[in-house]
């Protein structure tokens, strides 16, 4: 139901994070970075290849054209550190399995203190053991007593919205097993790309209810009583419909049956 409804979840990762102790510049306190003597500050090196000349990055200072005589002794000159951190996410309600959300500035930390990248989730949703998702809609099984099948009733079902709030549903007489209701608007948020994470600003899917009869394991004595006084009843109906079809039957005569003349 989180999926449905939306949730937040600390997830536990572990990432590349500024060092605490240089601030993530990778030099020893009181020290810093120097223009790479190699490459005088420029990051190539000029190196000839027969009669052609060729830019190949400076091996000193790996490109950067700066170069780190006192490193930091906490991350070796790396400027970070790989250590566990959590994060709050927000899975947006409506979500569907491999919804993939995208998290700005929580990613690795960039380098010598530069701006962090991004992290991406990727939302897995477990199978729920009522509600089945298909498409854009969200699937149910009703289950109905044998009273509320014949005489009609109400029943009350989980809303997709809040564990709040009950949607009170008004079965018809003679449900039978197997029919189905929709009700519309009121499934999960429909996400598309670019779409809102606020379900309030996004259209919803519908709600397919399918009715099952729901028979009770045993039966009192006075259930089975009234069971079987409703089988004679019901058997006394049928034997007076046949007989009632027997006679209209035996009416239904050809014009020459049954008729008598006078003598002339």
């Amino acid at each position: 139901m989180e999926a449905m409804r939306g949730s937040t979840r600390t997830v536990a990762l572990s990432c590349r994070q500024g060092c605490e102790i240089c601030n993530g510049s990778g030099a020893a306190a009181g020290t810093g970075w120097t223009m790479c003597r190699q490459c005088k500050g420029t990051g190539t090196v000029r190196v000839e290849r027969g009669i052609m000349t060729m830019g190949m990055p400076c091996n000193t200072c790996s490109g950067s054209g700066q170069t780190l005589d006192h490193p930091c002794r906490s991350c070796r000159g790396e400027g970070a550190m790989v250590r566990r951190k959590d994060v709050l996410v927000s899975v947006p309600a409506g979500a569907r399995q491999f919804t993939e959300l995208r998290l700005p500035g929580l990613g690795h930390c960039g380098l010598r203190g530069g701006r962090s990248g991004d992290l991406f989730v990727t939302i897995k949703v477990k199978e729920h053991e009522r509600f089945k998702r298909v498409d854009e809609d969200v699937h149910l099984t009703v289950p109905v007593s044998l009273s509320q099948a014949l005489l009609g009733g109400t029943v009350e079902i989980p809303s997709l919205t809040s564990e709040k709030d009950i949607i009170k549903l008004q079965i018809p007489p003679n449900t039978l097993p197997g029919n189905s209701r929709i009700i519309r608007g009121k499934g999960p948020p429909k996400l598309s790309a670019g779409s809102s994470v606020d379900s309030a600003s996004n259209p919803r899917g519908n709600l397919v209810l399918h009715f099952s009869l729901s028979l009770p394991e045993r039966l009192t004595p006075r259930q089975e009583a009234l069971i079987r006084e409703f089988d004679d009843i019901e058997k006394e109906s049928k034997q007076r419909r046949e007989f009632k079809h027997g006679n209209n039957e035996d009416q239904v005569l050809p014009d020459s049956v049954g008729r008598s003349f006078a003598p002339v």
